[in-house]
């Protein structure tokens, strides 16, 4: 089969005019409905769904508006070079009850090899009554899928909008056989909730490969824990993120629960990071209002991550409660760090006698862990509240493993009787060799303590040698 150059909405050719508009409608309705031939090739190209305002009482299951809905057994190809698909200028009021969800730009329920590429879904707007619906861009249920060089947001600002308080995935995944995620865009989205959250990935299950891809200009209200990629929940397949750019992104919500993950993972498998630029070289790239922790890359589970490569940089924590930064943080399994930079971090936390920022920390008892070669850089604790707060360049508290090759400046604190420390050490294990930390709050004149290497270790054998610390 061959689906192509129909035009759906509109009250003109070519879905323009006036826009079609269905008021008070309860049913679910889809825009286009393709089923593959279990023989042959089967294409959907070159198809326009625009101009369509649909108001709803929906109190079914599900989304009452979706783009292009595909389901079967065979294999497909949605979109191609040159001949995309384009689903634009979509505006759901949804005022309806129950189990009614947002708007679906792409479903698929096909089991077979799937390729969805070249699209382009951008001008969406949700809006309504309706609390904690959930709006999907890209939703993948079934098959082994391809997603390739789509474009979800147009090039002007808040070109999506989500105005009521309804959660926010641009692509989501719930196949046992994994996704491939590349070369897409996903920019320009204002996420006006209140309370629901965005994700820009969010994988559920299977493996996943996210390469090449660019999240930007992303603005979120609501008061949620947020991430640009999570590989997580029921996502036990192992996982490989590289090259991908992160940028121009703020949390405006001041609660205690706002915050930014901005690569989560929580699985069993190994993953690797690797190359991903989190924050552009422009000042403040990634504004943080939220009092909450907050992180780079996230890592949870007993499975190895390797990250090496990733440059974080330019966050801006703004919000005088006591929220924290962390530019990598390990909780579980074993992490290889490797020629990573984290730099160029202001934290504004009041947080009494704790830690305003890490450069890298790992609080996980695995015993094989290998920091090396990475650069920490200009973290700056910014308040002038006597709290005892801290700046901390590398943490690690239980597990063991080596700390080497490692190199700490430019960490600056102007809270009254604050601290700052290079490498700091909570358990015994760790080979700390061949660091190089220099430490000079100077343009400062605020009281603070200054520890090149601090080792708290009560017990067993800690190696520290070889070392380079100027004060």
């Amino acid at each position: 089969y061959t689906v192509t150059g129909n035009y759906m909405g509109g009250k003109a050719p070519f879905a323009g005019g006036d826009t079609m508009r269905f008021i008070t409608g309860t049913w679910t309705f889809f825009c286009l409905t393709f089923t593959p031939s279990v023989t042959g090739i089967n294409t959907v190209n070159g198809n326009t769904i625009a101009n369509i305002h649909y108001t709803t009482t929906h109190s079914g299951t599900g989304s009452p508006l979706t783009g292009i809905r595909l389901y079967g057994s065979a294999d497909f190809t949605l979109g191609a070079q040159g001949n995309g698909n384009t689903i634009e200028n979509i505006t759901l009021t949804n005022n309806g009850s129950f189990n009614s969800e947002g708007f679906r730009g792409v479903m698929n329920l096909n089991s077979g090899i799937n390729s969805i590429a070249y699209n382009t879904i951008r001008g969406i707007t949700v809006n309504g009554t309706k609390d904690g619906a959930l709006t999907i861009l890209i939703e993948n249920n079934d098959g082994t899928t391809t997603i390739d060089n789509n474009i979800l947001g147009g090039s002007a600002p808040n070109n999506i909008f989500i105005s009521s308080n309804s959660a926010f995935v641009a692509t989501y995944n719930n196949s046992a056989s994994g996704i491939t995620f590349t070369n897409n865009t996903i920019q320009n989205i204002d996420h006006n909730a209140s309370t629901e959250f965005f994700f820009g990935l969010f994988n559920e299950a299977g493996p996943l490969t996210y390469t090449g891809n660019i999240i930007q200009n992303i603005s979120i209200a609501s008061d949620n824990l947020h991430s640009m990629v999570q590989h997580s929940g029921l996502a036990s397949g192992a996982a490989t993120i590289s090259n991908n750019i992160f940028q121009n992104i703020t949390i405006e919500n001041t609660g205690i629960n706002a915050s930014l993950y901005c690569i989560l993972i929580n699985t069993t498998s190994a993953v690797t990071i690797d190359s991903n630029t989190i924050g552009s070289e422009v000042g403040n790239n990634i504004t943080i209002n939220g009092n909450a922790v907050s992180v780079g890359l996230y890592k949870a589970g007993s499975g190895l991550m390797t990250a090496t490569g990733n440059i974080i940089q330019e966050i801006n924590m703004t919000n005088t409660g006591s929220p924290q930064f962390a530019g990598i943080l390990n909780e579980q399994g074993v992490l290889n760090a490797n020629g990573n930079t984290i730099k160029n971090v202001d934290n504004a936390s009041t947080i009494f006698n704790d830690i305003a920022i890490f450069g890298i920390a790992s609080v996980s008892d695995s015993t094989t862990h290998d920091i090396t070669k990475n650069i920490v850089q200009n973290l700056n604790a910014t308040t002038t509240v006597a709290n005892g707060t801290g700046v901390i360049g590398m943490f690690v508290d239980m597990g063991s493993g080596r700390l080497t090759k490692n190199f700490v400046t430019g960490l600056t604190n102007t809270t009254p009787n604050g601290f700052i420390v290079g490498i700091y050490i909570l358990s015994a294990g760790w080979d700390v060799h061949n660091n190089v930390i220099i430490l000079d709050n100077s343009t400062n004149t605020n009281d603070i303590a200054l520890d090149g290497i601090l080792s708290d270790v009560f017990a067993g054998i800690t190696e520290i040698y070889h070392n380079t610390v100027k004060i």
